[in-house]
């Protein structure tokens, strides 16, 4: 019973990284190193607690190739170098047996959350211009910023409910 108390702690304190992760992104667009970090090295900590063996050796080269791959998204200005590293490390805990399903949520909430910032900017200059007031300057679609943090939270969030068994 007590080891299930330290995994279940263990799973608590990632969730409470990857919320912290969340609300930094939406307050400030940016993700600290510091979470990313703790979130790597809080790992270990999963692997020793966990009731079931935990394949770490093929969840590392997994989030070794997603960090290369976010890598990749970076330099091409597709991705934020934070969205890149926080969604390696939340890969690492996926490992490759939750990955597919990882993936699946964080792409389905980053979607969700795109249309609802599309969605109120649009509203709000429609809101804007029928007052008279003045308009924000055009963007190009490239300028979008997008809290996706956000979105890898709730997918690293899926995650630790399925490593919990919920």
């Amino acid at each position: 019973m007590t080891g299930d108390l330290g995994f279940l702690f263990v799973l608590l304190i990632f969730a409470g990284l990857l919320i912290a992760a969340a609300v930094e992104d939406v307050l400030h667009f940016r993700l600290s190193n510091r979470i990313t970090l703790a979130v790597t090295f809080l790992y270990p900590a999963y692997v020793l607690t966990s009731p079931t063996p935990v394949a770490w050796g093929t969840a590392i080269v997994l989030a070794a190739v997603v960090l290369l791959v976010g890598f990749g998204l970076f330099v091409a200005g597709w991705a934020g170098g934070g969205d890149a590293k926080l969604f390696a490390a939340a890969a690492l805990w996926a490992g490759v047996a939750h990955f597919p399903e990882y993936l699946l949520a964080t792409t389905l909430f980053g979607a969700a959350l795109s249309l609802a910032m599309i969605a109120r900017r649009y509203w709000s200059r429609r809101l804007v211009l029928s007052t008279g007031g003045p308009s924000e300057p055009p963007r190009k679609f490239g300028q979008f910023e997008m809290p996706y943090g956000v979105a890898i939270a709730f997918g690293g969030l899926a995650t630790a409910m399925l490593l919990s068994g919920v």
